[in-house]
């Protein structure tokens, strides 16, 4: 088998070397950001609220991280501070991160400010995917109870508060948005203009039976009025419209229209897991294939069952022949994967496709794996002929 000059052989080495580095100091990063996540949840359990919201701040400083500022909004509600806590839940929302773990902060925060139904709503979307929120699964009722209490985000006048929760639903702050017309329908049960409008709110965030239940109570409320209200029947038209409209499906809160809602074009982009192929991973490693080692970098991108979609890129000198390899893989669960390759050796172009298995060993927290993986590749052009492969290398997932 043909090895490398000295000189690759040398740059290769420092190169892996070099990627180990910059891994460990980016675990040992997260390793003490993890630790401050897991003191502030233990001061939330400990309702020992003024210092988890400390330790929440310093994180988000360094990082804004869509789960540790819902659990910052939470930490935020238990010790009252509802405008934080509503505006934090907001933030997640336009960034267009938002997931079930956010659904669930959102509805304890929402029980925090005793609006049970409004709570049963994003509860619903979240308790199908418990994990990410099982810390608090002991004691989130208790705390609830123990701390809830109403608070008014609004101080207006009706026509002042219309004004502004209009201007918060055009800038996609849909959780202060709900929040307040809850405390306006509640304040002003005899205006219909409240009513009309939380039916708009809840019919744009795909929740029919709510948006069907608040237009069919402004219409109501209008009583004898109506026709002066509504001369034309557009709400009558309209009432009538959705419930043509309201399939089983649309009963189900829209949790993903929730979730990108910020970023609307995303939207298909999910799995009812995770996001599909949004995070993103680097690989480098050695490659041994067609009697010679080289060098790969791979980059590319994954979702939460680490299936990955990656571009390869390869290198070696071998006897003064220089020879570039590239591959597109799709890699399912990070096990079995196929690619579509090419070469090019000594000035001749090759391509043909290949099929590979892997066997990762991720560090503890999954945010590194070594990588052992092998396989066949069939080039087309040149070759003709099947070439073993194998590689080991390090990948670092974002």
């Amino acid at each position: 088998m043909n090895v490398f000059s000295n000189r690759s052989y040398l740059i290769t080495i420092l190169l892996v070397s070099l990627t180990f580095a910059a891994s460990s100091q980016s675990f040992y990063k997260e390793a003490a950001m993890n630790e401050k996540n897991r003191m502030a949840r233990k001061n939330i359990l400990d309702e020992q609220f003024v210092y988890a919201i400390d330790k929440y701040s310093e994180l988000l400083k360094k990082e804004d991280n869509s789960t540790v500022r819902a659990e910052y909004a939470y930490a935020l509600a238990l010790a009252k501070c509802y405008d934080g806590a509503i505006m934090n839940l907001d933030k997640v929302l336009i960034s267009g991160k938002a997931d079930k773990t956010t659904l669930f902060y959102t509805a304890q925060v929402l029980k925090l400010m005793e609006y049970d139904e409004l709570a049963d709503v994003f509860w619903t979307a979240a308790v199908s995917n418990p994990p990410s929120w099982l810390w608090a699964s002991d004691k989130y009722i208790s705390l609830a109870d123990k701390y809830k209490s109403m608070a008014a985000i609004n101080t207006d006048a009706l026509g002042t508060a219309l004004q502004r929760v209009n201007f918060l639903v055009a800038q996609k702050q849909y959780i202060q948005s709900i929040v307040l017309y809850q405390e306006l329908v509640e304040t002003y049960p005899n205006e219909y203009l409240p009513y009309i409008g939380f039916s708009a709110l809840w019919e744009s965030l795909g929740y029919k039976e709510l948006s069907i239940d608040y237009l069919q109570t402004g219409i109501d409320v209008m009583g004898d009025k109506k026709s002066e209200y509504d001369p034309d029947g557009v709400y009558e038209k309209h009432l009538a419209k959705l419930k043509r409209d309201n399939t089983k499906e649309n009963k189900v809160f829209a949790f993903y229209r929730l979730k990108y809602i910020g970023n609307a074009s995303k939207s298909q982009k999910t799995i009812d897991n995770g996001e599909f192929f949004r995070k993103k991973f680097i690989y480098m490693g050695l490659t041994y294939i067609n009697n010679m080692v080289s060098a790969n970098v791979r980059y590319g991108y994954y979702n939460t069952d680490y299936t990955s979609f990656s571009i390869d890129l390869g290198y070696s000198k071998t006897d003064n022949i220089n020879t570039i390899t590239g591959n597109m893989s799709l890699i399912l669960g990070n096990t079995v994967g196929v690619s579509a390759a090419c070469q090019l050796y000594d000035g001749d172009f090759d391509g043909g496709f290949g099929v590979t298995l892997g066997w990762p060993i991720y560090s503890k927290d999954k945010r590194m794996s070594l990588d052992l993986r092998g396989g066949v590749y069939y080039y087309l052009i040149k070759a003709k002929d099947l070439k073993a492969t194998f590689s080991i290398g390090l990948t670092r997932y974002f």
